[in-house]
């Protein structure tokens, strides 16, 4: 089902040169077309004190788009305070100034000039203030860096369970940033321990900066020559408030919420010219992974439901023995269930998981009858089943 605002827009883009794959997210990164919008995408971007060693985010953004629209009640804009420096070979002590005020990381000059978040201003929005971005959006008040952190674990372990697929723009930066600011906060613990599998959110990644090299997009912009720190203009630029310019998409502009928001909508636009390259090239657009049936298909109606398990009943379909739409989601879903080593999390919900699968793949079993290979209306009662448990 393809509901994205993006599916009626006609471009004249030259075909992809990637991998267009059913499912894809079983192939390299750096290779990965897409032309199927998943159910659904969490945007994610930060805003860091600097790009050294010692940077940590400043702020984080999370968006949320359902069936490639955007859901803006789910959007969150977390502001923190830099980190507090701790004492060498105790990680729980915090390092304190002449004062005894606790030291924290230092902003870099340069990072501030581009996304504008002062120590001045982190610090009134802190005390309670009412505090603005560059671009005029009032902000929520600034957390400490271990609560603002924690939150943001929470808010993705919560999106992960539904089978998100996780977009950003150079998104390898923001993940590395992510674990470093738990571990800081979590003494070095792997961010397993707050429930999210970060080795699954980056296999469920779809990174709007790599699929524009997979593409083979190149636009004007900018680009800045670090072995002589001139700013210099190129016509192959990648950069993403280049590449939305180039594409009418609304910028950004270095606000986490924004630039996250930002990488979503540059996504689907490169979905929608993908689907119209493989039109124009004579194969049938949209084949990835996606639900392969709408709501109309249907005899009866779906509750379209997400169990407490993460299984979102919504997407179940006929099964298929390659690459079915509905074993891939079962497959997210359960890998989330699952810490970095392998071991299942929560048994209850591996158990809810498998009894879906169960009655997708085998219903002649589950129910004793000679049923033909999987209806929607099967695996509602795996619904039922969960929710009543």
């Amino acid at each position: 089902m393809f509901n994205s605002k993006y599916a009626a827009k006609k471009e004249t883009e030259k075909p992809a040169k990637g991998i267009f794959s059913p499912s894809p997210f079983t192939i390299a990164p750096k290779s990965r077309l897409y032309d199927n919008v998943e159910p659904l995408y969490v945007g994610l971007d930060t805003e860091t004190t600097g790009l050294d060693g010692d940077a940590y985010p400043l702020s984080f953004g999370i968006c949320v788009y359902r069936n490639g629209e955007h859901s803006p009640s789910e959007d969150h804009h977390i502001i923190t305070l830099p980190p507090t420096k701790r004492v060498q070979n105790q990680p729980q002590r915090q390092m304190l100034d002449a004062r005894g005020f606790p030291i924290r990381y230092p902003l870099n000059p340069e990072a501030e000039k581009v996304h504008g978040l002062s120590a001045d201003l982190l610090g009134a929005s802190y005390q309670g203030r009412i505090t603005r971005d560059k671009n005029g959006t009032t902000l929520h008040p600034a957390l400490e860096h271990g609560a603002a952190i924690a939150k943001v674990m929470g808010i993705l372990a919560h999106y992960q369970k539904q089978g998100a697929i996780f977009v950003g723009h150079n998104l390898d930066f923001d993940w590395g940033m992510i674990k470093k600011s738990h571990e800081a906060e979590n003494d070095r613990m792997s961010p397993a321990t707050a429930g999210f599998n970060l080795t699954t959110a980056r296999a469920y990644t779809a990174d709007s900066q790599r699929h524009a090299f997979a593409r083979g997009d190149g636009v004007v912009g900018t680009r800045k020559n670090y072995a002589t720190g001139v700013v210099e203009n190129v016509s192959d630029s990648r950069k993403l408030e280049d590449l939305c310019a180039h594409y009418g998409i609304k910028v950004g502009a270095h606000a986490a919420l924004g630039d996250a928001r930002s990488s979503v909508e540059l996504l689907l636009r490169q979905i929608s010219m993908n689907r119209e390259a493989q039109t124009r090239a004579g194969f049938p657009a949209g084949g990835g992974g996606g639900p392969s049936f709408s709501v109309d298909d249907e005899e009866e109606p779906r509750t379209a439901s997400v169990g407490s398990s993460g299984v979102d009943y919504s997407q179940a379909g006929p099964h298929t023995a390659k690459q079915c739409n509905f074993c891939n989601h079962l497959d997210k879903v359960s890998s989330s269930n699952k810490d970095e080593t392998g071991k299942v999390v929560d048994r209850d919900t591996h158990n809810a998981i498998e009894m879906a699968r169960g009655w997708h793949k085998n219903p002649e079993k589950m129910t004793g009858k000679g049923v033909h290979p999987m209806t929607p209306q099967l695996v509602l009662t795996a619904q039922k089943r969960e929710n009543n448990a």
